[in-house]
């Protein structure tokens, strides 16, 4: 294959000097190392990654691992899923990542060129998506590729994946199942200014528009709408991109996701340049990014059994040479696996959340506070006014039995004479 043969010349020109086993100095917090500091096997392997990722895209994917020789067999709700002659490729689409090569969606609701496609769609439990997957593994490249598998990616219709940082991983030689339980999440807007609902501005942003992917947003296709999702992770490394590109004029590899140049880390001017823009990154300068009001997630308990099993070796290999024209040597836990991806339960879980402290409560504990005060004030002046009463009384009783005193010896006297 083309790639291979361009990654061994590659490897080949890099590897002549011995390998140095020497780590880079972190201790001023740089995201990016300096290349120079790098261990020789670790500058091999990002030169070839940087080239490869600064060739265009449509060749890389050319040469990839291909869906219908990677797929063996697709079941949806024991439907077949990717039948060359029932029309149902336009439920997969297609796009390139740095580190995994070819990356697949299916059922995303739109085709490649933005066309909406009807939603596959499940009603029972322990019944959806099975693959049956031919890892190729002959075709992987020594120093790049470490690990052997698949990455799975699960999230809404129009969502744009992450297979590294939020993927699953699936093994050769095993049937990897997926149970899912759907998760509502409806967070408050924070500064109430619409800031977590949608935005135009973020689409026409967003690196990742040419994936038919928004921030939240609703499109009509033939009268029926659709609703797209541009997820806080897209934000973010769009973002974070847009100011690679502004301040820096490339971006990293990893974060290359259209044809943008590709910063080459041998250049120390480069390299300083890009761990500014990680630093004001985490200083907040995406702030506009947002949580957004309602999102749906989904949780995920994965099992494994072992794939094929003694007895179904023999038919899945003479499936392969009777379906796909393709004979296999070797073991099968070594190349093939089987991926189940369904629903546990049709019910989902909803978290919401709720004001700590509104303006009702506020003004009905103003009003507590006011009656009570209110109040103590009332009953302190009704006690004061019955202080004043009592004093009043026991003063007239008193100038009253001293009145009586003064008459009774008054006319003793007057009877004595």
């Amino acid at each position: 294959m083309f790639v291979h043969h361009f990654v061994k010349g590659i490897i080949k020109k890099n590897s002549s000097s011995a390998i140095n086993k020497t780590s880079f100095d972190s201790s001023e917090g740089n995201t990016v190392p300096n290349y120079s500091e790098l261990p020789e096997e670790e500058k091999i392997i990002q030169s070839v990654l940087q080239k490869l990722a600064d060739r265009p895209e449509e060749k890389l994917m050319k040469y990839g691992h291909q869906i219908e020789d990677m797929i063996l067999s697709c079941k949806f709700h024991g439907r077949e899923c990717l039948d060359k002659h029932a029309d149902m490729r336009k439920y997969w689409t297609q796009f390139w990542h740095t580190r995994y090569g070819n990356c697949y969606s299916f059922n995303k609701g739109m085709d490649k060129n933005g066309t909406y496609t009807p939603l596959m769609t499940s009603a029972q439990t322990g019944i959806g998506l099975t693959l049956e997957i031919d890892i190729e593994q002959d075709q992987y490249i020594s120093q790049l590729s470490q690990e052997s598998g698949v990455r799975v990616s699960i999230g809404g219709q129009g969502e744009m994946p992450f297979p590294y940082e939020q993927g699953i991983s699936a093994s050769p030689g095993y049937s990897t199942a997926i149970q899912l339980r759907k998760v509502m999440i409806k967070r408050l807007d924070p500064f109430r200014n619409k800031s977590c609902e949608s935005r135009n501005d973020r689409f026409q942003e967003s690196i990742f528009g040419r994936y038919n992917v928004t921030y939240t947003t609703t499109v009509r296709f033939l009268f029926i709408s659709q609703r797209v999702v541009f997820c806080f992770q897209a934000c973010k490394i769009s973002c974070l991109v847009q100011a690679m590109t502004s301040n820096c004029g490339c971006v990293i590899y990893e974060l290359k996701y259209n044809n943008m140049s590709v910063c080459y880390m041998e250049n120390t001017k480069i390299v300083k340049c890009i761990n500014k823009v990680y630093k004001s990154f985490d200083n907040g300068n995406c702030s506009k990014c947002q949580e957004r009001c309602r999102e749906d997630i989904f949780k995920t308990t994965v099992s494994l059994a072992k794939w094929p099993s003694i007895q179904y070796r023999d038919t899945l290999i003479a499936k392969i040479h009777e379906e796909h024209h393709r004979n296999h040597s070797g073991e099968t836990s070594d190349h093939f696996l089987k991926l189940k991806i369904y629903y546990g339960e049709l019910d989902f879980e909803v978290i919401e959340e709720e004001e700590a402290y509104t303006m009702p409560s506020f003004l009905s504990d103003i009003g507590g506070l006011m009656g009570m005060w209110i109040g103590i004030s009332v009953l302190t002046i009704v006690e004061l006014l019955e202080l004043i009463a009592v004093l009043f009384i026991t003063v007239f009783k008193m100038y009253s039995k001293k009145a009586n005193r003064v008459r009774d010896i008054n006319d003793n006297s007057v009877e004595d004479r």
